[in-house]
């Protein structure tokens, strides 16, 4: 991610970060072939995360923007804007595997990222 960050700041250009939304990982990870099950435990295992790692992208992604010091230089959608509630959204937001955006879903994404630019664009 910092890779990618320093590349588009040293472009010119405004990196604008969708932070890791809610979504059924446990259902995700069921659904998955045996191999690939494996494959999981062994990231998991490398990488010392659990399942469900959300938050912990969340948290890294948010020390890495402290720590390089990307606070004015790229946006962040938090999840929360538009995934506040995952318990509640999931059957108005996702597809049944818990995953994946239906048609409500990313029209809700949509505006977001739209009010975001809009924001953007009145702030620069």
């Amino acid at each position: 991610m910092d890779g990618i960050i320093q590349f588009l700041i040293a472009n010119h250009i405004h990196p604008i970060i969708l932070e890791i939304p809610d979504y059924d990982i446990q259902k995700a990870f069921e659904n998955q072939t045996p191999s690939r099950k494996m494959l999981r435990h062994i990231s998991m295992f490398i990488t010392g995360t659990p399942i469900d790692c959300k938050q912990l992208f969340r948290n890294s992604l948010n020390e890495l923007i402290q720590e390089k010091d990307y606070k004015n230089k790229v946006s962040v959608i938090r999840y929360k804007s538009w995934n506040n509630n995952y318990v509640d959204d999931q059957e108005q937001l996702y597809q049944y595997d818990g995953m994946h955006l239906n048609a409500k879903g990313y029209d809700v994404l949509d505006s977001i990222i739209a009010n975001h630019l809009a924001d953007l664009s009145h702030t620069e």
